[in-house]
């Protein structure tokens, strides 16, 4: 039995490279290779990662040669990408590794840009008979709007966690929006009454092999932002429609599934698939549901064993702050503290935290 693995991570930049490295920290067998497009980015402060290579943008072809170079240099065993982009570039090119490492499971190229595309997932659920709230992609045809139920939402075609998503409540609001920010390319859904639910999953051809639930209860920075503190829940009639979904894209890998239970209709709608690990994924670790880790597994080819996951509640970093300003009473509860949040990931491995605070500070031009 090999000792150790070398775990090469080839997107260090991406926003939620160190809740994964921090799910799988207990790991002593594993060695972590980090490579980003970023000089200085948070993961590079980790003390769990043993090696950190900087790069600079290359094109598709000698990415290919870089990243391979490496893995035999490093005596890389197994390839953990983490955001889409980086997930894309791997599904695309993955004969060109395997024959030297092994990778995480992905999906196949067509389920992978249905499942990233606002406009292609639409469709895709409308063929497939799944629920989801009445979309439209606006070119210019007014006649598309006034089908809509107001209010609606405009989402951007490229941008996720919930950036840049406007909402209006009547098509008076709808022409002063556009007659600021002109467009003849927006999609936009009709605003479901309800409230939010995720499930995150990890999938082999179609079939979930874990999952967790979770509602958010903590608001974020915006109303669409991610929430900052979170609920795991047992919720069977979200699942029915998520094994749906998977199966009829013949998932692998993992995902993270945004939905909204619509209460007038009384059923719960797919709002978006997220083809990447997603910033709660600790939560989801504390919770039973080690996704990291299983990919991992799956990339050795050892079998998943049937998972359960606890009904517990967490709260992220940013809402354990967001107590300490609003509610400083709360972090009395040490037990809950130290079981249920961030916060010892953050106390035994605080540089990568301290360094997004910087990059904070150069954003809003703090020297």
């Amino acid at each position: 039995m090999k000792q150790n693995y070398r775990i090469l991570i080839p997107d260090g930049h991406s926003t939620w490279a160190v809740s994964v490295l921090h799910c799988l920290k207990e790991f002593k067998r594993y060695e972590f290779v980090v490579l980003s497009a970023r000089e200085k980015a948070p993961i590079k402060y980790s003390k769990y990662t043993h090696s950190y290579i900087y790069y600079d943008i290359l094109s598709e072809i000698d990415k290919v040669k870089f990243i391979r170079s490496i893995i035999i240099e490093q005596h890389i065993d197994i390839i953990l990408p983490i955001a889409e982009e980086e997930i894309s570039f791997f599904i695309r090119n993955k004969t060109q590794f395997l024959e030297d490492t092994a990778c995480i499971p992905l999906p196949n190229v067509s389920d992978f840009e249905v499942a990233i595309d606002k406009q292609k997932l639409a469709v895709f659920l409308e063929n497939e008979k799944l629920p989801l709230p009445k979309s439209i992609t606006y070119n210019g045809d007014l006649e598309l709007i006034e089908q809509l139920n107001f209010p609606i939402l405009i989402k951007p075609i490229d941008e996720k966690g919930g950036d840049g998503i406007v909402k209006l409540q009547s098509i008076e609001a709808f022409h002063k929006h556009l007659s600021v920010n002109p467009s003849n390319n927006l999609f936009i859904q009709e605003f479901i009454e309800g409230y939010d639910i995720d499930c995150s999953v990890i999938c082999n051809e179609g079939e979930i092999l874990a999952y967790t639930i979770q509602k958010g209860y903590l608001q974020g920075d915006t109303p669409f932002a991610p929430q900052l503190g979170l609920e795991f829940l047992p919720q069977e009639d979200i699942l029915d429609v998520v094994k749906q979904l998977m199966k009829r894209l013949n998932w692998s890998g993992v995902a993270h599934i945004d939905l909204r239970f619509d209460q007038n209709q009384n059923d719960f709608k797919v709002i978006e698939i997220n083809a990447r690990f997603w910033g709660s994924v600790e939560a989801s670790k504390v919770s039973g549901i080690n996704f990291p880790y299983l990919s991992l597994q799956m990339a050795l080819d050892k079998a998943v064993e049937a998972q359960t996951y606890r009904f517990i509640n967490y709260v992220r970093f940013k809402g354990v702050l967001k107590y300490a300003v609003k509610k400083p009473w709360m972090l009395l509860n040490l037990k809950f503290l130290i079981q249920n949040t961030e916060v010892p990931s953050i106390v035994k491995d605080p540089l990568p935290t301290l360094r997004r605070f910087k990059d904070w500070l150069i954003r809003k031009g703090v020297n």
